[in-house]
């Protein structure tokens, strides 16, 4: 990419920049590529439940306005059987049958609908929609040249409100006549450069390629481990019977020294034994702190480009991007190597489910990025090894309460053993084979047991900021994401901006265009969402736009980076109508279509259009009623309809068969006006 990235800022206020702030248009393309197309929680077209009049009528606005005509048309229509006829629905109904179409591609059925609508307004009451038919109905016959009809539809159109005005020009552009173009086209074409970065498009338009996020997880605390009561009690008791018969030894010879050393060794052993359990065990957890943190060799033996690989590349993304201040990148990464080992196996772990994938954790991993930088910088880093590390009191109190112990117990045993040897003896056997078996199982038990209580408060710590952060992410995810309509806004000002750019390039008024095409497929590597049902979207666009004059036909291509409302590049390719040598299409078992273009006099060119992935990662959604297949259908069809392939496709068959005498007929049926008597 040739631009540098632009940040984002905090949309959503202070609240939430512990998520996103700092986040670029560019940080999920570079991680996740190809990986998924993120599914919007929505439904937005398709559906097997039972639908009023009402819902079908607003089911086919929404398709109209986001640039599904051929949906909009199926509900619009069954609107029209299920009792909904009044105007409005006729005339959305007309701009459907037209939208994203040449007169040449009406089919007789829609040349009949016409001729019905045209006879059923005109014994309808006079109201904005009436009027807003008789304007189109004149305005596609205006190629005649009659300058009466042409002044009174012209005269029609102009007053119409702004917002029908808008809509009959963005879906009868491939139909109106050559005046009318030319006289709409200058404020068109300034309407699209503003509509073009209108509502925030650069801080918001990546926002839409965001996936439905993962819920918030962390790894849970193992349990302690299993504990042999019976055998370490068993000894225990062994043991303190023996400690017990050396006590009864010492006091048996009654002396004041002996004595006293024997009461204060057991307090001194268990002062002692205290501070080494604590000791022991905190020195085990700074060590495994260290371990983490200073990272040791490590080998990724994760398969490449799977899920624990991608992770893993996520986490050094985001570690590298989210670093202190006057810290390199290269230095960060080297210091927190195995913090993001340590934290992406967990999220390998957590979250390895055919459903879950890296771009719906990338707020996660962004989280804990900043919250590892943030702590560094603030000094908690340092703090929380300083808060595991022994103190010098523990050491303390372990080496002077276990010297007093020996030296006490080493009086009291002399003197037991002066009073009864062999029975001495034997109890100091029993004490130190019990406590051989004794001291390593209650290890166990109170080590596991602080190790789990420990563990569990970190993990109770991190599920809390987790979930804080995974609900100011779908916040700010809620109020920013745009809508389907605004991402079709969008894409129509793109089109006309190149539309006019190529028209400066090559010289030619708007009038001077028989017909013009657009062909929309993703410029890989990229990001793809889409609504369920709706059509897929992308962050990044190859886009051929091929216009026919009387002079032949023109191609115009280039890279459009949609998240950031720019062109990159361009290319251009003329020809004859008779240098078309055929044109093929080729639709796959999987719902993707190829489109090849052979020219007389140069290679085969093939334009991909990607099957659809309508299931992918659809999670806990609820389901549309159709099956995988079905659905896979209509979706194609739908983001056919939006990649504009059906028309670039009637478009170039109809050159590559007729060569010139496409272009003579085309000229002669746009002079006919089918509907303009009946209108009037």
């Amino acid at each position: 990419m040739t631009e540098s990235p632009q940040p984002v800022g905090n949309l959503a206020g202070g609240n939430a920049k512990g998520v996103f702030q700092g986040h670029t248009v560019e940080d999920n393309i570079a991680i996740d590529g190809d990986d998924n197309v993120a599914i919007i929680d929505s439904t937005l077209y398709l559906g097997s439940d039972e639908l009023s009049a009402k819902e079908k009528f607003e089911r086919g606005l929404r398709c109209l306005d986001h640039g599904v005509p051929s949906k909009a048309r199926e509900y619009l229509k069954d609107a029209l059987a299920a009792g909904m006829t009044n105007p409005e629905v006729y005339f959305h109904l007309v701009l459907a049958v037209f939208s994203k179409r040449s007169r040449r591609e009406l089919t007789a059925e829609d040349h009949h609908l016409l001729d019905d609508i045209a006879g059923k307004i005109a014994r309808c009451s006079k109201d904005r929609w009436t009027t807003a038919l008789q304007a189109i109905f004149q305005l596609i016959g205006q190629s005649e040249k009659n300058a009466d009809d042409e002044t009174a539809g012209w005269r029609i159109f102009a007053g119409l409100p702004p917002d029908i005005r808008e809509k009959i020009t963005r879906h009868l552009e491939l139909v109106l006549s050559s005046s009318i173009t030319d006289a709409l086209w200058e404020s068109t074409k300034e309407s699209a450069r503003k509509a073009q970065l209108d509502n925030n498009r650069t801080q918001r338009a990546w926002i839409f390629f965001q996936p439905r996020p993962a819920g918030p997880r962390a790894r849970q605390p193992i349990q302690p481990q299993v504990f042999d009561h019976t055998r370490t009690i068993v000894y225990s008791v062994l043991g303190g019977l023996a400690i017990l018969f050396l006590g009864w030894l010492v006091v048996s010879e009654p002396a004041l020294a002996p004595i006293a050393a024997y009461l204060i060794s057991i307090p001194a052993a268990y002062l002692g034994g205290r501070a080494a359990f604590d000791w022991k065990y905190r020195a085990g957890r700074l060590a495994e702190l260290d371990r983490i943190r200073q990272g040791l060799v490590w080998v990724n033996h994760a398969p490449q480009d799977g899920f624990t690989d991608r992770v893993r590349q996520s986490f050094e993304h985001y570690f590298g991007k989210f670093r202190p201040p006057g810290v390199s990148a290269e230095r960060w990464l080297e210091e927190t190597e195995g913090v993001r080992h340590q934290l992406s196996d967990e999220l390998a772990e957590i979250y390895r489910e055919q459903r879950v994938t890296v771009g719906q954790i990338n707020w996660l991993i962004r989280f804990l990025a900043q919250d590892v930088r943030d702590r560094y910088t603030s000094g908690q880093w340092q703090a929380e090894r300083d808060a595991v590390r022994v103190s010098a009191n523990t050491q303390l109190t372990c080496v002077g309460s276990l010297g007093v112990a020996a030296v006490a117990a080493l009086v009291a045993l002399y003197h037991a053993v002066m009073n009864a040897p062999v029975q001495a003896v034997i109890a100091i056997v029993v004490a130190a084979a019990a406590g051989r078996v004794a001291v390593p199982g209650w290890w166990t038990y109170v080590s596991e047991r602080r190790r789990y209580a420990d563990d569990l408060h970190e993990y109770t710590k991190a599920k809390t900021a987790r979930e804080i952060a995974y609900q100011e992410w779908a916040r700010f995810l809620r109020e920013n994401r745009p809508s389907e309509a605004e991402m079709e806004a969008w894409l129509n000002a793109d089109r006309a901006v190149l539309l006019d750019r190529a028209l400066n390039v090559y010289k030619l008024r708007k009038s001077d265009v028989v017909e013009y095409s657009f062909l929309l497929t993703p410029a890989r590597p990229c990001q793809s969402a889409r609504a369920r049902g709706g059509p897929a979207r992308y962050s990044r666009y190859n886009v051929l736009l091929v216009l026919v004059s009387r002079d032949g036909v023109r191609e115009f291509g280039t890279e459009l980076q949609f998240t950031k409302a720019t062109f990159v590049g361009e290319k251009r390719r003329n020809y004859r109508f008779d240098a078309i040598s055929s044109v093929d299409v080729t639709r796959r078992p999987d719902q993707g279509h190829s489109l090849s273009l052979t020219l007389t006099n140069g290679p085969t060119r093939t334009v991909e259009i990607p099957p659809p992935r309508s299931g992918d990662d659809a999670g806990d959604l609820p389901p549309i009623g159709l099956s995988p297949e079905e659905l896979d259908k209509q979706v194609a069809s739908i983001d056919l309809d939006m990649a504009g392939f059906q028309h670039t496709l009637h478009l170039l068959e109809g050159i590559a068969a007729e060569g010139r005498r496409w272009l003579d007929r085309t000229l002669t049926e746009a002079r006919r006006d089918r509907w303009r008597d009946d209108a009037a």
